[in-house]
């Protein structure tokens, strides 16, 4: 389930959040509460961040990502395809004086056919050709289709400093990380929390992103002080990062490090060290 129209983005800079009594990290809402990637800290250290969940339900002790198949471009970020087009080739965009794609505007045109807002909150990075290394982040973007037969409009958070020059520009797009989350698995593993309740499909609610919380528990279950990694054969679930299990083929992100080990398919307590 791609992002949902229902989700709203903010890009207000957020001091210390007033925490208390207010926000319960065990709620799940059918609609958003809080802008998506809201976090706070609570006093115990322990950080949370608000999140749009996918397709599936889940429970709580599950690692979770963005689904990247539905929220990035290329599928697999790091594949340089979508191209921008030129700025004097692109359409004007309403009343806008400064073309797509020129410095000032803030609206590229690409070569690429999302639906209508499928990337919002997401990033917009220039990989390659000329504008390389600067990132934006998405506002919206249009369907597929418009303005021509095979790109789409995105919106941007701020004008573009390089001006885009056709097909020696390319970009990836990368989706917001706390929108469209579901149990991270091998091909989804950019892993942004544990969660912390029951959420249905589409619905909304709290991760762990830091600190104490309980996770599935994967196979090659160790002792405590172990290094904790995404499991790759089952699907939110932790494993420890030793010498025996590895190999080039099951590499995935160190989520934190356990502080009491379970047996397969209990629920480990790890100290989580995403951010």
């Amino acid at each position: 389930m791609a992002v949902s129209t229902d989700v709203y983005f903010s890009n207000s800079i957020v001091g210390q959040a007033m925490a208390g009594t207010d926000i319960d990290v065990y709620s799940a809402h059918t609609s958003p509460k809080y802008a998506i990637g809201f976090g706070f800290q609570r006093a115990d250290g322990n950080k949370f961040r608000y999140c749009h969940f996918g397709l599936l339900t889940t429970t709580p002790g599950l690692l979770v990502a963005t689904d990247v198949s539905e929220s990035s471009a290329p599928n697999s970020p790091g594949a340089v395809t979508v191209t921008a087009a030129p700025p004097t080739a692109v359409t004007t965009i309403g009343q806008e004086r400064v073309k797509a794609n020129a410095i000032g505007s803030r609206y590229m045109q690409l070569t690429i056919t999302p639906t209508a807002d499928q990337f919002l909150g997401g990033y917009l990075i220039v990989t390659s050709g000329t504008g390389y290394g600067w990132t934006y982040r998405i506002m919206g973007n249009t369907i597929s289709g418009t303005p021509a037969s095979t790109s789409a409009t995105f919106e941007l958070d701020a004008p573009i400093t390089v001006a885009l020059d056709g097909t020696q520009t390319a970009v990836t797009i990368v989706g917001c990380p706390y929108s469209n989350v579901e149990a991270a698995t091998s091909t989804d593993k950019l892993v942004v929390g544990a969660t912390m309740s029951c959420v249905s499909t589409g619905g909304y609610g709290w991760v762990c992103t830091h600190g104490v919380v309980g996770v599935l528990q994967g196979a090659n279950v160790t002792g405590d002080g172990y290094a904790a990694c995404l499991d790759t054969n089952v699907a939110g679930a932790v494993r420890p990062l030793q010498p025996s299990v590895v190999s080039s083929s099951s590499l995935t992100p160190i989520v934190g490090y356990y502080v009491g080990a379970a047996s397969v398919s209990n629920f480990s307590t790890i100290y989580l060290t995403l951010e």
